[in-house]
């Protein structure tokens, strides 16, 4: 660690005391979690052609579960991409990168988006808390077509409106899609129902 600190954050072999390299890292001396797996095979090259293939794999997932494309597309180290989020709504990405050492691959990971996704508007929303203890520049930005919002979901029949650019997080609660499903079967039985911290009514509508 003290031979790579002054250029924290950057892409590491993981190499353990008996010599066995581990894989590709991010590595970020500043974090909670100093080294996140990218792949488990070492000198593996992190690039467009690696993000793709990881977003193809987790979009093949997706289209299995989900009839129409609203969804969380990629979903950090359960597909593979430590660190990140990327929300689909349509033709239009939110994409949250929440370790610091993403920022130096944003561009092979956009490009790697347009190849798989083929959207019209990218939103980075590069302003999670978690950011700031890695030191990592807080900001957002459209950086593929022109985003005026909001943006329109089809949710368990309903649809809703979300600002991908200054909403919550990048817009949507898409983990909690069951959960308001299961809310809205048991509703009927309820005749009083309080909703706090509504955000736009996920599960109030």
């Amino acid at each position: 660690a003290n031979a790579v600190g002054h250029l924290s954050p950057c892409l590491v072999n993981l190499v353990v005391p008996s010599g066995d390299v581990l894989g590709v890292a991010l590595y970020n001396r500043h974090s909670s979690v100093a080294a996140r797996v990218l792949s488990e095979e070492p000198f593996v090259q992190i690039d467009a052609n690696f993000f793709a293939e990881r977003l193809r794999r987790s979009l093949g997932y997706r289209e299995r579960l989900f009839s129409e494309p609203f969804y969380r597309a990629a979903h950090a180290e359960a597909d593979g991409l430590p660190g990140l989020t990327v929300d689909r709504y349509g033709d239009q990405l939110c994409v949250q990168p929440t370790a610091a050492g993403l920022d130096a691959l944003l561009w092979p990971i956009v490009d790697a988006l347009e190849e798989v996704l083929q959207p019209k508007v990218i939103v980075i929303r590069q302003d999670a808390l978690g950011r700031r203890q890695e030191r990592a520049a807080v900001q957002k930005e459209v950086v593929k077509g022109q985003y005026s919002g909001p943006t329109e979901l089809r949710e368990n029949g309903v649809t809703f409106l979300v600002d991908l650019l200054h909403g919550q997080k990048t817009g949507w609660y898409f983990d909690h899609r069951d959960a308001r499903a299961r809310l809205a079967a048991l509703a009927p039985r309820c005749p009083r129902v309080l909703d706090l911290y509504s955000y736009i009514g996920g599960f109030g509508v």
